[in-house]
């Protein structure tokens, strides 16, 4: 991938520029993937939407489970639906906690000793002291640390079945 090329500047600029070369190839992969919740294919998939479906779905398959409820096709039907719910609930309130939070730092909040507290405690959350390789150790270098998550990306984005390599940062 672009990740290696190489960028004159402060090493934050660097990392700077190349998230940016990122973010496209990114975006356009979520929208593709069809396995996330991110993935639309129209309009009518936003997560409420989905919700809706999927609650319309288990509503219908609870009446026809009351006149058979021991047929294992309309069990397994259940535990699918509800496990596609669960995962759209979670991806809603995700969506939810974004937005408020985005909401809130739009309003501003006063440059109080709070707010710099507040965003002191999340830098110190958002520290990442180690990384897990695909062998399942623990990478706590700052060298593993850097090169180990554009190696994971470039193989994630070389797939075959994800259709990234026609994509160019």
């Amino acid at each position: 991938m672009n990740w290696f090329i190489p960028v004159v500047g402060s090493p934050l600029y660097q990392v700077v520029c190349k998230l940016k070369k990122l973010k496209f190839a990114i975006k356009e992969w979520n929208k593709n993937s069809l396995d996330s919740p991110g993935a639309k294919k129209n309009s009518l998939d936003s997560p409420g939407a989905k919700i809706q479906e999927i609650r319309k779905k288990l509503e219908k398959l609870h009446n026809d489970m009351g006149s058979d409820p021991l047929n294992f096709l309309f069990q397994q039907e259940e535990l699918k639906l509800q496990a596609d719910l669960a995962v759209w609930l979670a991806y809603e309130e995700k969506q939810m906690k974004q937005k408020s939070r985005e909401s809130w730092l739009q309003l501003g909040d006063r440059n109080t000793k709070f707010f710099y507290s507040v965003v002191k405690t999340k830098q110190a959350k958002n520290h990442i002291k180690h990384l897990i390789n695909e062998k399942g150790e623990p990478v706590t270098d700052i060298f593993g640390i850097r090169v180990e998550p554009p190696d994971f990306f470039e193989k994630l984005f070389n797939q075959k079945s994800i259709g990234m390599s026609s994509l160019r940062l």
